[in-house]
């Protein structure tokens, strides 16, 4: 059995750090990198915002000023709320697609969290939402300002 790309004598290093640090015996050790090593990874596939399938019509979402009273929402927060449908996201910080089936997954929607209230995320973030087209599987990303 090939154990790795290491010689022998880096292996045995490693499996002798790895009992020092853990208090395992050195065979436990060894069993558990032989069987770690038989686990066959997928290739990583590199993508870009651009690979995505499509791209959903915008649709942007406001809220109603004596809604966002009711709610316990600030107006003046909710009338500047990146809330949106479609289109393409609004990243806070640098882009970060998730990827899913090997393309980057649809864009869905993004939900701004700077309303005041209860609604505020953290110290206000944005939640982004995105699915896989061929899995359907979904997926969501939190940035903050």
């Amino acid at each position: 059995m090939r154990r790795s790309a290491l010689e022998p004598e880096q292996y045995q290093s490693i499996v002798d750090a790895v009992a020092e640090d853990t208090g395992l015996p050195e065979s436990s050790v060894r069993s558990v990198l032989e069987s770690v090593q038989k686990i066959k990874l997928p290739a990583r596939t590199e993508v870009r915002p651009s690979d995505a399938k499509r791209m959903l019509p915008l649709l942007q979402l406001k809220i109603d000023d004596s809604e966002a009273t009711n709610a316990g929402a600030d107006p003046t927060r909710t009338r500047n709320a990146k809330n949106k449908i479609g289109g393409d996201p609004d990243w806070v910080q640098n882009p970060m697609p998730p990827a899913c089936c090997g393309t980057v997954m649809t864009f869905y929607g993004q939900f701004d969290s700077n309303l005041g209230g209860e609604y505020a995320i953290c110290d206000c973030g944005v939640l982004y939402v995105f699915y896989c087209e061929s899995c359907l599987s979904t997926e969501s990303e939190l940035q903050f300002y």
